[in-house]
């Protein structure tokens, strides 16, 4: 068989059906995986059902993945994909009370699922509830310690004040994963919060070095070579900062006091004209 020949090949049976979907799904083919599931979707067999609703998913169609879910649920009840599943299309309808529900229910069937417990733990902190977040959050990276359970516990910690505690999960999270240049802006900020000015410059640094137009890390870094009595470094930066957000009057303030510290004077005085300005 050639290999247009296995691509169009229609699997004999319905496990083969889904499996070629999910496939098809993972590879971002998605109108092709909803066509090969929807012929099969009035047999309801649980697991089309279950796939094509994460294929609705992806399609941004969440009320008829929530359907299909509803379905699959009603014939496998014990199954925690799908309450997780229906969790996450909930949530993205704004549904969050209905999504906690889901969540916890997957939680009684799958204790000690990461993906259920990073979920639940995400919306409990985009809800405000930040001790429950917490609580499940740092289960989640006792159980499985990853990026994303270090980075998102961190989070919650920055909300509630534990600079420290938040410091520490962040180093953790660039351990997991040294390519993310949030999750070393947040380092670096953290740092910078807690007066540990050079660890700030080098997490910042390292931001930048993955993403160069990630303003926001460059404000800070200008700030914190400020702090440091570097003020050529703050003004490189802050300046490379003013060109992206020309109207973000807190990067014109910073730049005066770096030229103050110069002993420009009169761009001091421009910088600060334009902090005020920016302000109004």
């Amino acid at each position: 068989m050639t290999e247009p020949e296995r691509q169009l090949a229609v699997p004999d049976s319905m496990d083969g059906i889904v499996a070629r979907a999910r496939e098809l799904e993972r590879a971002d083919r998605l109108p092709e995986a909803s066509a090969l599931l929807e012929p099969h979707v009035a047999s309801e067999d649980p697991d089309v059902l279950y796939r094509l609703a994460c294929v609705r998913a992806r399609q941004e169609r969440p009320g008829e993945a929530e359907d299909l879910l509803r379905a699959a649920i009603r014939r496998r009840q014990e199954d925690a994909r799908m309450h997780t599943n229906l969790g996450v299309v909930l949530d993205m309808q704004g549904r969050s009370n209905e999504a906690v529900r889901a969540f916890r229910r997957a939680l009684e069937l799958s204790p000690d699922d990461p993906t259920v417990l990073l979920n639940l733990g995400a919306i409990y902190g985009e809800m405000g509830r930040h001790e429950d977040a917490g609580r499940v959050l740092q289960r989640c990276l006792q159980i499985h310690p990853s990026y994303d359970a270090a980075f998102n516990l961190a989070i919650v910690r920055l909300r509630q004040g534990s600079l420290p505690d938040a410091c520490a999960l962040l180093s953790q999270a660039v351990g997991h994963d040294r390519r993310s240049a949030i999750a070393w802006f947040y380092l670096g900020r953290t740092h910078a919060k807690l007066g540990r000015n050079r660890d700030a410059v080098n997490a910042l640094e390292r931001a930048l070095e993955i993403e160069p137009d990630l303003v926001q890390a460059r404000l800070t870094l200008g700030i914190a070579w400020n702090a440091l009595g570097a003020p050529r470094a703050a003004v490189r930066e802050l300046e490379r900062a003013a060109k992206a957000w020309p109207d973000q009057g807190k990067i014109h303030y910073h730049l005066g006091i770096a030229y103050d510290a110069l002993a420009e004077k009169a761009r001091a005085r421009e910088c600060y004209r334009r902090s005020r300005t920016c302000a109004e």
